[in-house]
């Protein structure tokens, strides 16, 4: 996209970084191929690759031949280990609103999953606004309330989630909010079945992988509710993957995969590019963060930097 959320920059055109100097630190957002030439610069960016996902010794022999530096966003923590930016509400957020959206459009015609939204939505109050559109058009029928289980409900994912069901006006008592004293004993969860709509935001640890939370058998019970599953935490091609009921992630142009068909269907959201769906309050909260390390790269007084570097090489020795 050319439009742009905030001005005041100019858009380099896209490939140039390749031909900049080697001591040029190269700051982006998504990931770089897993194919391609040897790498050289030092990178900022979300590889998503330091957790097994498919492709990951791939990814990282690009760094590797090269000698090449990946500090990933997702692993720029404090010293006690929490990250210090993250977009994990606007993932909620948005994460929720598709999972309304789903459910909305399932009463409407439940013979095909979710279409395409719009690209992007200037605000969230414009998002909230289609939403509490779409699911009070679907509840004039005189159905019942869509019942929610968010699993992961006190990270930011899932606060951002909760808001998202409160602006929409949704009654807390069809809301069940689950964390880590829900699921430590291991899955399965039955329970989850009882709800039309699961949202999983855990923060997986593929070095601490718990049994799944739900299984494709489980989606066969003839008393199960659930028909929309949003997977905010997209772990699909790691192999201890929590909700293994899909396989690969799904985008803007197609948002909903369906798993299950029939009268009772299951459509499954993966996007692991929610907060784009509203890019100025997502850069908003996301950029003064990262801003501030920035500033910081050269100096790392508070080591943020260094424990980023050394995340990245534990992980590149792995690579066989």
């Amino acid at each position: 996209y050319q439009r742009r959320v905030h001005g005041g920059c100019e858009l380099a055109e896209a490939g140039s970084w390749t031909q900049v100097p080697k001591d040029v630190v190269i700051v982006g957002l998504k990931e770089l191929d897993s194919k391609g030439p040897p790498l050289v610069h030092r990178f900022i960016h979300f590889q998503h690759c330091f957790k097994n996902q498919a492709g990951w010794q791939d990814a990282l022999s690009r760094f590797k031949a090269g000698d090449a530096v990946l500090y990933d966003l997702e692993f720029l923590t404090a010293d006690n280990g929490r990250r210090l930016i993250a977009f994990g509400w606007s993932a909620g957020f948005v994460g929720m609103a598709y999972g309304l959206l789903s459910w909305a459009h399932q009463k409407k015609d439940i013979s095909t999953p979710l279409p395409a939204l719009q690209p992007f939505y200037p605000s969230r109050s414009s998002l909230v606004s289609d939403v509490k559109a779409h699911v009070d058009e679907a509840l004039k029928s005189g159905i019942a309330p869509p019942k929610i289980i968010v699993v992961g409900a006190l990270g930011r994912c899932g606060t951002g989630a909760q808001a998202m069901i409160s602006e929409v006006g949704l009654d807390k008592s069809n809301v069940t909010l689950w964390d880590m004293a829900e699921t430590k004993v291991g899955g399965p969860f039955p329970e989850i079945l009882k709800h039309d709509i699961f949202l999983n935001t855990i923060l997986f640890n593929p070095d601490h992988p718990s049994p799944p939370f739900i299984t494709t058998p489980m989606l066969q019970e003839a008393d199960r509710r659930m028909t929309v599953m949003v997977d905010v935490s997209c772990d699909s091609s790691n192999p201890k993957n929590p909700v293994p009921i899909y396989q690969g992630g799904t985008n803007f142009r197609v948002p909903a995969v369906r798993v299950v068909d029939g009268p009772s269907p299951v459509d499954v959201v993966a996007i692991d590019h929610l907060p784009s769906l509203c890019p100025t309050e997502a850069s908003n909260e996301f950029s003064p963060g990262l801003s501030d390390l920035l500033l910081d790269f050269e100096a790392d007084s508070k080591g943020v930097w260094a424990r980023a570097e050394r995340v990245f090489r534990e992980k590149l020795a792995l690579v066989s």
